[in-house]
């Protein structure tokens, strides 16, 4: 196999300009068969870190793309050029004729795996409020952590071991979010109005809303934005017992989906309040009161932890959204906070944790190499 590899190092989809890079010995060879600079100075002549703007084309030359080239180092190279997911692609395709590899843009860049992980996450980001922490990542904060727990494991101090991991602790399940939405759940008897209020939280019709028991048969989901996170909603099919076999299997699924969410929306019809009473719950429950627009609010005495709306005129559902934010999400963290957030982090702090309470301080800094470079 050609030791000379291409990727793109730019995250896939649309944007302004995509990174195509290629390293190794062919890798000048293979760019100037297809790079033709606008000046009179060739790849071949300019110096390191020496910008280029010319045209790229395949062979035969058909269509020309307009490219900005840099010899990065003596056998690597950076070409950029449009953004859409054609260019790119043109430009990979010239490449892999002259015997380069395409490969994955981690193997093209040399850095550690925690680093790495960082900057695969970053850019899969969805909001800034997750890229800006993500960033607080690559510049240090999780590395500075593991660095200062590592010194306290060299030196066997438990209680400062302990001190440094309960911060890591405490923000895991925020920072499994980083990289996957919040999951809520809407759940309820049928024709409660969940379609029509996952619809009014996320501010467009994803739902199909008709008023008869049993019109949502799947688990139907829609993402939105809160206090700077995503969130997926899923609304349910009513649960009830049915011997209506499709039906029976999207309460089947609702049922399972309620189980492994973060938080779950218990839904119920203001109108029908008095065939049932109000649940106790949990602490990863909301109650949510809807169709208040239906009843007269002055006739009801509710719990202040009752949250009344109406996906109809849209009462109550400012304060509900408000009431989710606060249970994910809680507080706005501090600039520079450590945060593990890949599956590999939560075993391997996992792995710290048990062998520090066994005074195993030997393994528990393997694990924070583990942690670090893989």
């Amino acid at each position: 196999m050609s030791s000379t590899r291409a990727a793109l190092l730019t995250p896939p989809g649309r944007s302004a300009v995509a990174t195509v890079r290629v390293q190794g010995p062919l890798a000048l060879q293979a760019v100037r068969a297809h790079f033709q600079p606008s000046g009179k100075l060739s790849l071949m002549h300019a110096d390191t870190r020496r910008v280029l703007f010319g045209l790229w084309s395949e062979s035969p030359p058909d269509v020309f793309e307009e490219v900005v080239v840099c010899r990065v180092e003596t056998d690597c190279i950076d070409v950029h050029c449009h953004g859409g997911a054609a260019a790119s692609a043109r430009i990979l395709r010239s490449l892999k004729s002259h015997a380069v590899v395409e490969t994955e843009w981690s193997e093209l860049t040399a850095v550690d795996q925690l680093t790495t992980e960082i900057h695969q996450a970053l850019s899969e980001a969805r909001t800034e409020t997750v890229a800006a922490i993500l960033l607080d990542q690559q510049r240090g904060a999780l590395h500075r952590a593991l660095s200062h727990l590592r010194r306290a494991l060299e030196i066997s101090d438990p209680d400062q071991c302990h001190q440094l991991l309960d911060p890591l602790l405490e923000y895991r399940k925020l920072g499994r979010r980083l990289t996957d939405p919040w999951q809520v759940a809407l759940v309820g008897a049928p024709n409660v109005g969940k379609s029509s209020l996952i619809n009014r939280l996320v501010g467009y019709q994803r739902a199909i809303v008709y008023d008869q028991p049993g019109t949502t048969r799947d688990v139907v989901t829609a993402e939105t934005v809160i206090r700077g996170w995503p969130v997926q909603f899923a609304d349910t099919a009513g649960i009830r017992e049915t011997d209506e076999p499709i039906e029976a299997a999207g309460v089947e699924r609702a049922v399972e989906q309620a189980k492994s969410c973060d938080l779950k929306l218990i839904v119920m019809d203001a109108e029908n309040l008095d065939e049932q009473p109000l649940p106790d719950l949990e602490n990863h429950q909301i109650l949510v009161l809807n169709k208040i627009d239906k009843v007269d609010p002055q006739q009801l005495t509710l719990p202040p932890h009752v949250m009344p709306t109406s996906a109809i005129d849209g009462t109550g559902i400012e304060r509900l959204i408000d009431q989710i934010g606060g249970r994910l999400v809680g507080d706005p963290l501090p600039a520079g906070t450590p945060m593990p957030f890949h599956h590999r982090h939560f075993q391997i702090l996992d792995g710290i944790v048990q062998a520090v309470a066994d005074e195993d301080f030997s393994k528990a800094m393997k694990q924070v190499d583990e942690w670090l470079f893989g």
